[in-house]
């Protein structure tokens, strides 16, 4: 009997162990640092970030995200793939934004949080800071792979602390795509909030369902037990 109570035990342990693990809450943001890269795509070399340099590629990604940065504006004489530009001081109520562009018109900025294989992400938050005052943009965020937006909307943002937005930590398995465009240039991301997850890799039973399979084994051996008297 100690058998099969040890193995309905090891099961349920087992189970339970299969569970989503949450990771800690990742709050990125883009103070001053090595986190730029030697060439516009931001796949090169990383360096210390000059003011309109390119944000690294590899900059918060992790064993659960990979985080892409892209400038989608369309510039004059065709577009050239490249990543988010960097700035310091100088936006309101931020030391260090991502911004794309050459002016307001017809700019446009994307983020993407890719989940990798096995792991989910919560999108918590992001934050804007605005070049000048009275400016807004139109802000879009959607699941990867999805057109259902979570908010599809021009924002106004404060040109002296700023504009933080908060989302209810909507998780996914695919990941989010973060969109502001026609104003990229003047106003920039200042701070993206996310959590990621460990995702089951199958449905697992609640807790009371667990202890009625182990309660289930253990007696189905004391069965086997008296049978053999």
């Amino acid at each position: 009997m100690r058998t099969f109570v040890s193995l309905a035990c090891t099961m349920v342990l087992t189970a339970m162990s299969m569970v989503s693990t949450a990771h800690a809450g990742v709050v990125l943001g883009f103070a001053p640092g090595n986190n730029c890269s030697d060439n516009q795509e931001g796949t090169g070399n990383v360096t210390q970030c000059p003011y309109g340099g390119f944000i690294h590629q590899g900059y918060g990604d992790s064993a659960g995200v990979d985080v892409q940065y892209k400038d989608l504006t369309p510039y004059q004489g065709g577009g050239w793939e490249r990543s988010l530009s960097w700035w310091g001081a100088g936006y309101g109520g931020a030391n260090g934004v991502l911004w794309s562009g050459e002016s307001d018109a017809n700019s446009h900025a994307s983020i993407v949080l890719k989940a990798n294989a096995g792991h989910s992400i919560s999108l918590e938050g992001l934050g804007l800071a605005s070049y000048l005052p009275g400016v807004s943009t139109w802000l879009q965020v959607h699941e990867l792979g999805s057109n259902v937006d979570l908010l599809n909307e021009a924002v106004l943002v404060d040109g002296s602390i700023g504009t933080q937005i908060n989302f209810n930590s909507f998780s996914s398995s695919k990941g989010w795509v973060i969109e502001w465009k026609n104003s990229s240039w003047d106003i920039g991301l200042s701070q993206l909030k996310f959590s990621v997850a460990d995702a089951p890799n199958q449905a697992v039973p609640e807790p009371a369902s667990l202890a009625l399979v182990g309660l289930g084994l253990a007696a189905a051996a004391l069965g086997r037990r008296r049978q053999k008297r």
